[in-house]
């Protein structure tokens, strides 16, 4: 990590530890053994009751958009320390230009060097670094969120692209704000950072469904399937670990693939 990068993501070094490389799509081992079966919970199962016999669990740390809370994260993430794999961390992500504000003073020094560039007038340059940090500060937000919950480091970050939340008629802008948050997930520890999305859902966002982010997601979370998928119905260049396959007990449930 170069030296301007690594002062610039200082501000959540609490629980995304800095100074880690990477690891690539095709380098990154599974945190979920193949075959077992988890889920995932946020705001919506406050008050819902986690069925016994899990594997792993998911937890959700904003409340349905980026840059809110949780209010039941840390009762959500006591449950998931029960199982085998440790709880993993999830977000809502999106691109508005009122998310300006919320953005942190290391994700706007790190868009400088985040190869946001190319035959761009001036000020659309500026609106594609705004873009990247802004993403870059949705990981942050979750970042602080989680460190209100618990000191931990997650078996692995999600981010959760979805046409839900707002997203930006431009797919350009939307497809900066993508890689600035994938590169921030990766900076940190454990050095893991997946996108959750359906296809439908990634094509409308990124322009694309085989658009594949700079840098390449760790590994893909599908939702809506009915089982693994025998390749990724979105983003080219990463592999599926998850699979979303239905609910019990008002909890969404996910296969390992």
């Amino acid at each position: 990590m170069a030296g301007a990068r690594r002062a610039a993501v200082l501000a959540v070094a609490t629980v995304l530890s800095v100074g880690l490389t990477p690891l690539s799509a095709s380098a990154a081992t599974s945190v979920y053994s193949t075959g077992t079966t988890g889920y995932d919970v946020s705001y919506p199962n406050c008050a819902d009751s986690v069925p016994a016999g899990f594997s792993f669990g998911i937890v959700g740390l904003t409340g349905g958009r980026p840059f809110s809370t949780n209010g039941c994260a840390q009762s959500e993430w006591s449950t998931a320390l029960k199982w085998t794999t440790g709880p993993s961390a999830y977000f809502n992500t999106g691109y508005a230009g009122a998310y300006a504000k919320s953005i942190t003073s290391g994700c706007s020094t790190a868009s400088q060097f985040a190869g946001v560039y190319g035959t761009l007038a001036r000020h659309a340059l500026a609106q594609a670094q705004e873009a990247w940090a802004i993403g870059c500060s949705e990981v942050d937000w979750a970042g602080s969120v989680l460190a209100t919950v618990s000191s931990a480091t997650p078996a692995m970050w999600w981010a959760d692209i979805e046409t839900g939340n707002s997203w930006s008629m431009s797919t350009s802008l939307n497809q900066f704000t993508i890689d600035g948050i994938i590169s921030e997930m990766q900076q940190g520890s454990p050095g893991l950072g997946g996108v959750y999305s359906t296809r439908a859902s990634w094509a409308k966002i990124t322009g694309s469904a085989s658009w594949t982010p700079s840098p390449a997601p760790t590994a893909n979370w599908v939702a809506g399937v009915t089982g693994c998928p025998k390749s990724s119905p979105f983003d080219g260049g990463s592999p599926t670990w998850l699979a979303q396959t239905g609910q019990t007990g008002g909890v969404d449930v996910d296969t390992a693939c």
